[in-house]
């Protein structure tokens, strides 16, 4: 039992398999994105959950988890009080602080 197991290859997992180890995965990514500061961007983890999906279920499973993880990036910066649009203005602002000076 013990063997098979540790013999799970991600690059070849059947579509039920794929689906809850992503769900698994990205569950414990928003988990620890709810936990972390704002300011610790967690983006890449989202996208690594998205690729092992796409890859392994097709483009419309892929499409569904990246629609879910814009959603839940969205509703993250609402609790946080801060919207994506904030941190852009911010970062623009800066930027035309540094050409100012």
């Amino acid at each position: 039992m013990l063997d098979r197991l540790t013999k799970i290859n991600i690059y070849v997992l059947s579509r039920p398999a794929a689906i809850a180890i992503g769900f698994a995965i990205f569950t414990l990514v928003v988990a620890t994105d709810y936990l972390t500061p704002y300011e610790l961007n967690l983006t890449p983890f989202y996208l690594f959950v998205i690729l092992l999906v796409t890859w392994s279920c097709g483009w419309r499973w892929g499409l569904a988890f990246s629609i879910i993880s814009c959603v839940v990036t969205l509703v993250m910066g609402n609790l946080y009080g801060r919207s994506l649009s904030a941190s852009g203005s911010e970062f623009s602002r800066k930027c035309l602080r540094r050409r100012t000076k």
